[in-house]
């Protein structure tokens, strides 16, 4: 009997509450700060306390996708999920993430906007627990034709949009290439495909694959990327007039 999975979109609200609280965390630590200039030894322990509360909620994201692929396997399979270890995460990858914004942060009268991109590299590599975890259980098991990215927050940009027009043809790091990016304030996730006939996202996906179709032909390269771009920027003027 076919076991009731976790839909996309209970994942997605579990991710969205993750990501919602840690945002209001991060500006709680960084706004008393926001006035005055920090020296390094007190920005690195601020950078210490925000690991603190990336990593907790990059674990909780990682098992919420973790439950959320093994609802989906459990769907397709009458046997158990196979082991995941949840991905790692350290306190200088942390560093790094937030290496642009160190002038900001450290100075005197930090923009309110400079707190608020914070809280969006935070809440990114936050999520990416939950995305790294999936791509794991993909990689490492045969019965999984790959991974593909979704949004269930669309419209979305032109560049995920661009993405998720390839569809399910991410399987591992090197059939996958540089394509494992996540903007800030990125709402795209990992779907695990069983199945190219049926699978989260198989209507998004044909849609993004036809607009890239007809926005690029004849165009390659950079030049087709940017064609691509301003047929996504016609579409919403359209949505938008229609509105």
């Amino acid at each position: 009997m076919t076991r009731l999975a976790l839909t996309i979109s209970q994942y997605s609200s579990r991710q969205a509450g993750i990501v919602r609280r840690l945002a209001r965390a991060i500006l709680k630590l960084l706004s008393p700060f926001r006035v005055q200039a920090l020296s390094d030894q007190q920005y690195h322990v601020l950078l210490g306390q925000m690991y603190d509360l990336v990593d907790e909620s990059r674990r909780e994201s990682a098992k919420t996708a973790r439950e959320y692929f093994d609802s989906q396997w459990n769907n397709e399979f009458d046997e158990d999920p196979p082991d995941v270890d949840l991905p790692p995460y350290r306190p200088e990858w942390s560093e790094a993430a937030m290496r642009s914004l160190e002038p900001q942060l450290t100075s005197r009268n930090t923009p309110r906007e400079t707190l608020h991109r914070a809280s969006q590299i935070a809440t990114k590599e936050a999520e990416n627990g939950g995305r790294r975890t999936i791509i794991r259980a993909v990689e490492d098991n045969e019965r999984v034709l790959g991974w593909a990215r979704y949004d269930p927050d669309s419209p979305t940009c032109a560049f995920c949009l661009m993405l998720i027009s390839r569809g399910p043809v991410y399987k591992t790091r090197r059939t996958a290439g540089d394509q494992q990016v996540w903007h800030p304030g990125c709402t795209c996730k990992v779907v695990p495909v069983f199945s190219r006939g049926s699978w989260t996202g198989r209507e998004q996906y044909l849609d993004a694959d036809r607009l890239w179709r007809e926005a690029t032909r004849n165009w390659s390269g950079r030049n087709a990327i940017n064609a691509f771009r301003r047929a996504v920027d016609d579409q919403r003027r359209d949505v938008a007039d229609a509105a």
